[in-house]
């Protein structure tokens, strides 16, 4: 894990816990700590993982899907709970949206849902269902 600077402001002092989270899906014993910029407002992750720990979630042959599945993972519905227990609508941002899983879902509860990510298979496989949603 690597610390980072605030992405809204650049500073790296003014960060205060928001939110811990165990990993759903891959690495249950891993958590990880949102905090929020007390100068600007800004949510974010940190620390981050690194880049060898970014590989252990993503391996090369990771975006396979052809079609959206008809029921999507447990931990989506869960992620979901905790996310509308602060708000209940609006426009979501996946930051590394993979296949565009959890964009999907957010569609089909009515958030207005997006998606980025680096990977060129992820974006190939995600504009399928999301179209230009994906960036």
């Amino acid at each position: 894990m690597i610390a980072v600077f605030c992405p809204g402001c650049g500073t790296s002092d003014a960060d205060r816990p928001f939110w811990k989270i165990r990993d759903q899906l891959w690495f249950p014993n891993r958590c990880f700590q949102l905090v929020v910029c007390t100068r600007c407002g800004f949510v974010y992750l940190n620390p981050r993982p690194d880049d060898e720990e970014l590989r252990e979630y993503y391996p090369g042959a990771h975006y396979r899907l052809v079609t959206l599945p008809a029921t999507l993972p447990d931990a989506y519905h869960w992620r979901f709970s905790k996310i509308e227990q602060r708000k209940v609508s609006g426009k979501l941002l996946d930051v590394g949206c993979g296949e565009g899983l959890f964009v999907a879902f957010a569609l089909k509860r009515a958030w207005d849902g997006y998606g980025l990510d680096t990977s060129p298979e992820a974006i190939e496989a995600a504009r399928r269902w999301l179209g230009d949603r994906l960036s």
